[in-house]
């Protein structure tokens, strides 16, 4: 006995009439896996349907040519059985071919959906896991922290420390993210056994927030003092794991990357002095390794003023460059200083980019495979293990 179940449009499921005799047999396609143009379908011989009232119902009335549905032109999904063996599983699709006195179709089925599925979705954003690098938390069971025997592949902490993925379990979590199952005859050994050198340490979404560092100014009060400068004392919020630190009068980012990093600075307040023709401008400046980098004036300067100002700055950075950030109150002309200040102001120093992930830095797994799509990773998986899809 045959059963063809279908989706309908309220993704509902129903059985579908059959004519009396009728076998809609399954033509079983092998493919290629290693050329995408060759990638076929299983099919079906053309399948009439009686025009029941429930087949007219399920197919929204298509045999009307007045009726307003769309449903010949989208892909149904469907099942086949044969005395419960399946025929046609997931992935299958009814099509309509034409409605005169039986209504037409044929099944689509096999992996032509399998592999546009795959082929579509990029690595870089499956969900594979993380860990962090260096430290002791342990990775996903399909992923293996191993020492590295013949030397260091970049520097100290991944010095003896290397990350390996089984190929299987991937491929498995793939093929499931594809709405799929994954099925084979191969033995255990290579199930549990094979497992492939990540050949990068790239970093992705996510692989720098925890060296996301933050600080404030906040000066409220009379400042004195005889000097051309006069530098506000910073605040650390958050020390993005130790990469920011205060001096006198500044902070100091310490890179532990090879990329760019982003600064955002924003202050407002108001300056009030005791002497006549004063100026005194607030100046944002920032160093890296001794070199000016930004220099800017926040408000107008002068006696007495208001002022408010940001500045966005993206600047590359070498492991180990020292980046300092001072803002400070700048005698341009006036005797000695005398002067109420109030300033509110924040940076936020973020890491965007980098060569390598750093020590404690996230590592992405699907990031770092070397596979651009799914596809790709499934294709070297047949090829390795000379696998044909049915």
């Amino acid at each position: 006995m045959y059963e063809l179940i279908v989706r309908d449009s309220q993704l509902r499921w129903h059985n579908l009439d059959l004519l009396p005799g009728e076998e809609p047999a399954m033509n079983y396609q092998v493919n290629d896996i290693a050329e995408l143009k060759d990638r076929q379908a299983d099919y079906s011989q053309n399948i009439k349907l009686p025009k029941s009232p429930k087949n007219v119902r399920v197919l929204e009335a298509l045999n009307v040519f007045e009726a307003n549905t769309l449903l010949p032109y989208r892909t149904i999904q469907c099942r086949l059985y044969s005395n419960g063996f399946r025929l046609a599983g997931k992935g299958a699709i009814l099509i309509i071919d034409r409605v005169g006195d039986y209504i037409e179709c044929h099944i689509r089925s096999g992996n032509v959906d399998f592999f546009e599925t795959m082929n579509n979705r990029l690595m870089e954003d499956a969900d594979l896991g993380s860990t962090i690098v260096g430290s002791g938390a342990l990775p996903p069971s399909w992923v293996r922290r191993a020492g590295v025997a013949l030397g260091r592949q970049f520097d100290e902490y991944k010095a003896g420390k290397h990350y390996f993925y089984n190929l299987y379990a991937v491929v498995d979590r793939l093929v499931e993210a594809c709405g799929f199952s994954l099925e084979t005859d191969l033995p255990t050994t290579p199930k549990n056994g094979d497992w492939i050198s990540l050949p990068t340490m790239n970093a992705h979404r996510g692989s720098l927030s925890m060296f996301n560092s933050e600080a404030s100014y906040n000066v409220s009060g009379m400042v004195q003092y005889s000097y051309d400068r006069w530098y506000a004392s910073p605040n650390v919020i958050n020390n993005g794991l130790n990469t920011l630190n205060t001096g006198a009068g500044y902070l100091r980012f310490t890179s532990n990357i090879t990329g760019k990093i982003k600064l955002e600075f924003n202050a407002s307040g108001d300056i009030t002095s005791s002497v006549t023709a004063a100026d005194y401008p607030v100046i944002y400046e920032v160093k890296k390794n001794a070199e000016i980098q930004v220099l800017e004036q926040i408000g107008q300067g002068g006696q007495s003023y208001s002022f408010a100002g940001s500045h966005k700055d993206v600047i590359e950075v070498s492991e180990g460059d020292i980046v300092e950030v001072r803002v400070y109150i700048q005698r341009r002309s006036g005797l000695g200083m005398n002067l109420y200040l109030n300033l509110t102001a924040g940076i936020n120093i973020t890491e965007q980019e980098a060569e390598f992930i750093p020590l404690n830095g996230r590592l992405y797994f699907a990031n770092n495979t070397g596979f651009e799509t799914y596809l790709d990773l499934f294709k070297e998986f047949c090829r390795t293990y000379g696998l044909t899809v049915l």
